[in-house]
């Protein structure tokens, strides 16, 4: 998978963090999750 590194820092300033490669059909995914939504994480 091509890394585009412009959305993975749109997605860390919003406050997902990178959790595990996946797998969706036959692509490969990478999934990021929330873990605590809180006024820290809001821009």
């Amino acid at each position: 998978m091509k890394e585009n590194l412009a959305s993975i820092k749109v997605l860390q300033k919003i406050g997902l963090q990178y959790w595990k490669d996946g797998e969706c059909g036959n692509e490969d995914d990478v999934i990021y999750k929330i873990e605590n939504m809180n006024e820290n994480n809001r821009n």
